[in-house]
């Protein structure tokens, strides 16, 4: 797969975003914990990183390695 960053972040209307870099796809969510969880899931099927924008626009990097999914739920 290609590598692209997700970005998550809250705009004007009040709603979360969540967009990538190569496909120019974009969700808007309700709750800050729906598009989190998007956001997590995107970024760890394309193996890349989790930008997680904030108010003052500054961002906060999360590393792939924090993404990981267990292989089996009980």
């Amino acid at each position: 797969m290609a590598k692209f960053d997700v970005n998550l972040g809250q705009v004007a209307s009040g709603s979360w975003q969540v967009t990538n870099g190569k496909i120019d796809a974009r969700r808007n969510f309700r709750h800050k914990d729906h598009a989190l969880a998007f956001a997590r899931a995107l970024a760890h099927s394309y193996q890349s990183d989790l930008y997680l924008l904030g108010p003052d626009g500054a961002s906060c990097r999360q590393s792939r390695a924090s993404l990981t999914y267990p292989v089996i739920l009980e």
